[in-house]
């Protein structure tokens, strides 16, 4: 892992999770702006609370968070090379977060169970970027965005199996 391709100086574990926290602090405070965004919209639309709240998490969850989330793992990779390191971060802060806030209402063991799976989800930009790598000659920002758009659609997608208890 290189800060510049050109120089082959590796970054440091330091390095890698300073990017890494930059990275996600920047995820947290542009997912919450766009949450108030949308929030503050739907308040001004006549729904009933329960219809408010399920569009809002439809938004947020098929979206944004996919937007803002692979966003963010494809400059990990692009800008710092640290693509599987940043997602690692992010999957355990988030693991965390959920673990916490969960385990009253779910119980350690399927919170647990359930967050081990959105981890590895998480994991699946890494993948297709590697196979899609191999299988195909293109330069790594043609790779990196057609990784990122499958891995929206991927993330969206798993997002809605939790949305609409599929």
């Amino acid at each position: 892992t290189y800060i510049q391709e050109s120089s082959k100086v590796p970054l440091t574990f330091t390095e890698k999770l300073s990017y890494s926290i930059s990275i996600l602090v920047a995820v947290v405070i542009v997912s919450a702006m766009l949450q108030v965004i949308v929030g503050t919209y739907l308040n001004k639309i006549d729904l009933d609370k329960e219809l408010k709240e399920k569009v809002e998490l439809t938004i947020l969850g098929m979206i944004i968070s996919p937007l803002v989330e692979e966003f963010a793992k494809s400059y990990a990779e692009l800008k710092y090379h640290i693509g599987v390191f940043y997602t690692a971060v992010f999957s355990i802060s988030e693991g965390i977060l959920y673990v916490v806030g969960g385990i009253k209402e779910a119980g350690l063991f399927n919170i647990l169970k359930i967050r081990t799976i959105a981890g590895l989800m998480h994991f699946d930009h890494i993948v297709i970027n590697k196979i899609l790598s191999k299988t195909y000659k293109a330069d790594e920002d043609t790779i990196e965005k057609v990784t990122f758009g499958i891995s929206v659609i991927t993330h969206a997608l798993w997002n809605a199996i939790a949305i609409f208890k599929l």
